[in-house]
Formats: C-alpha cells, structure tokens, sequence
C-alpha cells in the first residue's frame, strides 16, 4: 500500500476532496471571499487532496475551543511525482483575501504544516514503512487577491520562495489566486 493510500485510509472521504486526480479546483468557501477558484492539476503524478478547514467541524475535539488554536490552513495536498513514488511533497495551501491578516494565514499554515506531519508520521507507523526524511518536502502555498505584503515580501533566491516559518522550515510561494497551476512545476 503507497503512503497515499493509506493518509487515504487515515483521513476518509469527509475530507479528502480528490484522490489519486489529474486535476482539482481550490476553492474559498468563506462568505466575504474574493478569491477565485483556482485549479491545479499533477500532470501523471498521484495527490491527495484533504480540507479539514470546513464549517461545522471541529478540527482539534480534544482540546478547548476559545484557546486560539481551531486555525486551519485550506487545504492540504499530498502529492508523489511520477518520476519518484519514494518522494512525498506535502504542499500547504492558504487561500487569502484582502480582508485577512497576514498573522492568520501564518498560523493557519503553521497549523496545516503541524497536521499533515502528524499525518505523514501515523501512515509511517502503520505501514511499518520508512520515508526518508529527506524524500518528504513541505512547500507552503499563499494564494492570494493581493500581492505580497512587506512583511511576507518574496525573496528572488531560492527561486522565487521565501522561509514563512523557520522553525519548521517550511517554504511558501505567494500566487495570485483564481489561475490554473501544475504542482510539479509550480509549486515543487
């Protein structure tokens, strides 16, 4: 069983808005949104693509609610290239509009990046199978109707990525939303 299948397993079909698709549109479900659907697509590879940020849904049950921690990232998309099925891209997806806080959407990527390694982790154990921590990759991807703001200015190194959490070492790549993308070359 491939480690997407069994995150498949783990999660369920509540969550995971495509498996195994050539193609998925994004979409912000929030009511004040302004951003456009926006499709991304893997191009032979394999994804996986979960929202846990949903209406209704307790995301942490166990933990209190008015605590500031029920922030989520949109979307989260496990993705296996076609040309390596050992190296596993987690891409951490925040749709943004002009009325959301930069602070936010770090958070809300913090909090997807911290369940999607929670994740990864559990399929390892499960399979009794070892991913190379080097073949797992977070990448962070900011769709937004705005460009960047100072404080999440993009850098011309590292092609075009900036660190948006050192800590964790995560990557992020700010984009406008509403436009159609490949995984592969875009976001990895």
């Amino acid at each position: 069983m491939s480690v997407l299948q069994k995150l498949y397993e783990i999660i369920g079909s509540r969550h995971c808005t495509a498996y195994l698709q050539d193609a998925i549109m994004l979409t912000d479900d929030e009511p004040q949104s302004e951003c456009g659907n926006t499709t991304v697509r893997c191009d032979g590879g394999k994804m996986l693509v979960c929202k846990f940020d949903q209406k209704g849904f307790e995301k942490y049950p166990f933990l209190k609610h008015d605590s500031g921690i029920q922030e989520m990232c949109d979307y989260l998309i496990f993705y296996t290239p076609q040309d390596s099925t050992e190296q596993l891209y987690i891409l951490v997806c925040e749709m943004q509009s002009k009325s959301k806080s930069d602070k936010k959407a770090i958070a809300q990527m913090r909090a997807g990046y911290n369940l999607g390694y929670f994740l990864v982790e559990t399929a390892k154990r499960l399979l009794d199978y070892q991913i190379v921590e080097s073949k797992i990759k977070f990448n962070g991807v900011r769709l937004s109707t705005r460009p960047p703001s100072k404080y999440l200015k993009m850098s011309d190194n590292d092609g075009g990525r900036k660190s948006l959490i050192e800590l964790y070492g995560i990557k992020y790549l700010e984009i406008p939303c509403g436009e159609s993308y490949n995984i592969h070359s875009d976001f990895v």
